[in-house]
């Protein structure tokens, strides 16, 4: 029982009239028990979806009711608090309402653009999971990373000890005061290796997206037949760090070198701003505004890059003609690309948040039973920390991964079918959005074996010499 004296007991008693939803959306869904217990464990991107815009209204009318509720307290005891309370639950209402009625509209407005963009998302984690090892490539470029690293700290070391030491007394006090110096030749190596840093460190994350859309890229463009992709590598994701490596190194080294650029100079008008415009407002708050418009366009260089690294992975072309080719296809599929984004980031979002929170509940289990322990909250921090750097880390392979799903999907669907052989290579999570082909034809091997024996039946042999 709630008692109705207690502060809280009409929120819990509003909140007990809730306790049918479930049962009327279950209704509304049509699922039994065995399903809905298949749904919770195993969530769709479309009940994500349908869940993103049920959560958002039920926080809408949550702050509908609790801004209801401080109201009523206010009027009856006139406690400022309450009032205060009140207008934020009216104003998180407000917001969450928007959110959700845009989500809504969004639903509604590209539902079959959000229909393909669930294919991709599915067809990429498939292809992650017939290439598991595609997961673990990641601890290569992180390994990679920190060897130059321990190589790069090493060698700044040795620059920094070669400077000039002078040495000042001070005829006051006698204190004794020892300075560095560095000639413009030492500068000027410091600031090589500093550049060296940036680009070694765009090169190594390029490298790895490089190498992920190859094999993602080589798995999509084996043909599906029978059901499956039976013509896939031994070893994909070997074979397109081979063909990144022996091919595809400089273009990655091009790209890595504009955002390097970028980052340099970034990093001058930082120390331009901190050393000579501390006591200059207008002119500090210029260098912030410069830099926001660096940091805006080197996301843009990061994003057009991405894509630009796919078509070369999948083409082989160079980094400006691929660089060109994906402008055209984000301008000409930017709703479809919208929609693969919104999905995949909010699928990737949770992810992280489930990562991150499954780590932490099991920390502190174990840390509750250890006497030892008198504090948990560092090592709370500590292991959530280290579990959002690996949950970065192992989903940035979905996420290339889903991008480069879209691009092959999409030059799939423009070409409706007329690619040599007429195979067809999305799986049935995306052939059905292909227009101009028989999936059923061509996807089914002992039909095109037939088709294929009958027309060598019918293709005189040129080469048979005449006997008579």
């Amino acid at each position: 029982m709630v008692d109705p004296a207690c502060r809280g007991g009409r929120i819990t008693r509003r909140l007990l009239h809730l306790g049918a939803a479930p049962q009327v959306l279950r209704r509304l869904l049509r699922l039994d028990g065995d399903q809905c217990a298949n749904a919770v464990c195993h969530p769709q991107p479309s009940q994500v979806i349908l869940g993103s815009v049920l959560i958002t209204a039920a926080m809408s009318y949550m702050g509908y009711y609790l801004y209801d509720y401080y109201k009523d307290e206010y009027d009856d005891h006139n406690i400022e608090n309450d009032r205060t309370l009140a207008y934020t639950f009216l104003v998180l209402c407000g917001i969450f309402g928007l959110f959700a009625f845009i989500l809504l509209c969004m639903v509604i407005c590209l539902c079959k653009k959000i229909r393909i963009a669930i294919g991709i998302v599915k067809e990429a984690c498939e292809a992650v999971t017939s290439m598991p090892l595609i997961v673990l490539y990641p601890l290569c470029q992180y390994a990679a990373f920190l060897i130059f690293l321990a190589v790069w700290i090493v060698v700044a070391g040795y620059l920094a000890s070669t400077g000039t030491v002078s040495q000042s007394v001070d005829s006051n006090t006698n204190a004794t005061t020892y300075s560095v110096s560095y000639d413009t030749e030492l500068v000027r190596a410091m600031c090589y290796h500093l550049f060296g840093l940036l680009w070694t460190t765009a090169f190594l994350r390029h490298f790895t997206i490089c190498v992920i859309a190859g094999a993602v890229g080589g798995w999509y463009w084996t043909p599906y037949i029978d059901g499956d992709k039976k013509d896939l590598p031994l070893a994909p994701v070997v074979g397109s760090v081979w063909r990144t490596f022996r091919y595809h190194q400089g273009t990655i080294a091009f790209g890595s070198f504009i955002i390097a650029v970028i980052e340099a100079i970034q990093l001058v008008i930082e120390y331009i701003k901190r050393k000579y415009l501390d006591e200059n407002a207008c002119l500090k708050c210029i260098a912030s505004y410069i830099q926001c418009c660096l940091e805006c366009f080197k996301r843009i260089m990061e994003f057009l890059s991405r894509h630009a690294y796919i078509i070369t992975a999948c083409k082989g072309k160079n980094f400006c003609t691929a660089a060109w080719e994906a402008f055209n296809f984000i301008l000409d599929n930017l709703t479809q690309i919208a929609a693969v984004n919104w999905i995949s980031m909010y699928l990737m979002f949770l992810g992280k948040v489930f990562i991150v929170l499954g780590t932490v509940v099991i920390c502190y289990i174990c840390a509750v039973t250890d006497d030892d322990i008198s504090s948990v909250i560092v090592l709370l921090v500590v292991c959530g920390v280290i579990a959002y750097s690996v949950a970065c880390m192992f989903l940035s392979v979905f996420e290339t991964g889903i991008d480069t799903i879209l691009m092959c999907f999409m030059w799939e669907a423009s070409a409706k079918g007329s690619f040599i052989g007429g195979y067809v290579y999305a799986t049935d999570h995306l052939n059905c959005f292909i227009e101009g082909i028989n999936v059923d034809a061509a996807t089914d091997g002992d039909q095109r074996a037939a088709k294929e024996a009958f027309k060598e039946q019918q293709t005189p042999d040129s080469g048979r010499k005449d006997e008579s």
